[in-house]
């Protein structure tokens, strides 16, 4: 392949890109075409432009970026529902709030809504339970926040808001196995802050597949912490 004649492209006439910037348009365009022609699945298409833009979000975003990888990788993950680019595209835009939400209509008359909501949406808010899912060193608290005692602090203030949004119930729960695009399942370890809850206030419970005649054992799921009502 001639560097060259691949080069021009980027070039413009009245003025143009420094070398450094236009060697990493050719890598970046490069790889969309290669990956434009490629057979391989959505998600390992998606990979591979996670891997292409990985140093650039360290480099650039370095007080935050593992928040913002995760983000993408959990972008990734969802792609492998899909089998073509315009089928996920499709699925991104035509899946808001009107076709998920205002059309679902309760099983029996007056039934409460189910709530999805973030930690900072939900202040001020309360409800009758609450599940606080994803409970993960990494996630609460986050990645970025591991080696900042100020940073801990605040997502230690952010999980007292989370468990202050129930009347009745609570539920903690965490997934023992997760998976992550490009390197595969891994075991997980819980948030630091259950660590400090007494055990007292806590019915630990833990998700198991139902024992067949063959085999009985436990599920690598998630596990579960429940604050009962009063506590």
């Amino acid at each position: 392949m001639d560097h060259v004649a691949d080069a021009a492209p980027f070039t413009l006439e009245e003025r143009p890109f420094s070398p450094r910037y236009a060697e990493a348009l050719i890598r970046l365009f490069t790889l969309l075409r290669q990956l434009w022609e490629t057979e391989l699945p959505l998600e390992a298409q998606l990979t591979e432009l996670l891997h292409y833009y990985r140093p650039l979000c360290e480099r650039r975003y370095y007080e935050d970026y593992p928040k913002r990888l995760q983000d993408l990788e959990h972008l990734v993950s969802l792609s492998a529902r899909f089998q073509s680019r315009a089928a996920f595209l499709e699925a991104l835009v035509l899946d808001p709030l009107e076709l998920t939400a205002l059309e679902v209509e309760p099983l029996v008359e007056d039934e409460p809504p189910l709530v999805l909501s973030t930690i900072h949406s939900a202040k001020g808010l309360e409800f009758h339970t609450v599940f606080i899912i994803h409970a993960l060193e990494g996630i609460l608290p986050s990645a970025y926040a591991l080696n900042d005692p100020e940073a801990l602090d605040e997502e230690l203030r952010l999980l007292y808001v989370a468990v202050t949004r129930a009347r009745e119930y609570l539920f903690i729960s965490y997934p023992m196995v997760r998976y992550q695009a490009g390197t595969g399942s891994y075991l997980t370890s819980p948030s630091r802050f259950l660590e400090d809850l007494p055990e007292e206030i806590l019915e630990p419970w833990v998700l198991v597949e139902e024992p067949t005649a063959s085999s009985a054992y436990e599920l690598p799921g998630s596990s579960a912490s429940v604050l009962p009502p009063g506590d």
